[in-house]
Parts: structure tokens; sequence; C-alpha cells
């Protein structure tokens, strides 16, 4: 058998998405907590997604550089604009461009 994974898509507040992710980060056994800084270089308040999964994904993201960062540098959540494409069959040298969200998590101090 085949198993599909199942998206819940709703309309998310970011700031609110944000906020539930540092609250959970908060429950979380750190020896240290970690300092969470958000870079937001989009202009839009809202996304469509699972909430559920990109917090899911944003919490074990940070957990997991937190525990390799043995000198407990500030982690950066950077919101930026993406563009995401796929062909469509049957229209040849088509590419349909979707807008999208790109998250970076990292301790870096620039993002290229």
């Amino acid at each position: 058998t085949v198993d599909y994974l199942r998206l819940e898509v709703t309309k998310i507040d970011l700031e609110e998405l944000l906020t539930n992710v540092k609250q959970l980060l908060k429950l979380k056994d750190f020896a240290i907590v970690p300092k969470i800084l958000v870079q937001k270089n989009i202009k839009e308040s809202t996304i469509q997604a699972d909430a559920g999964k990109i917090k899911q994904l944003l919490v074990n993201s940070i957990s997991y550089i937190q525990q390799n960062n043995p000198t407990n540098k500030p982690i950066l959540i950077a919101l930026d604009k993406a563009m995401l494409g796929h062909r469509i069959d049957g229209m040849e040298d088509y590419t349909r461009k979707l807008i999208a969200l790109k998250i970076t998590v990292t301790i870096e101090q620039t993002i290229q």
C-alpha cells in the first residue's frame, strides 16, 4: 500500500506561527534555551499551509541546531519570497510558476 501525507491547509498568521514555535521551544528540555531571531524579508503576513506540520518542522530544525550549537549562538529564522515551478503534462516548454515562502533556520550571521 502507498501512504500519503495529508495536509490540513489553512490560512496562517506568520507572527502567530512564530510565537507558537517559541512557546513550544520553551517546553523542550534544553540545557540553555536558544535565543531566536526573526528576519522577515517579505510583505505578506499570512501563508496557506499546514500549521501543525510547519510548527513541527521549525521546532525540530531549531532543536537539532541547538543540540549542535556548543557556543549557543542565536538561531536565525529568515523568511524570504521564493518561486517554485512545475511542468504541466501536454504543454511543451511551459513551466507553471508559483509564489512560495522560503524559510531558513541557521546560526550563520548572514544568509546568501
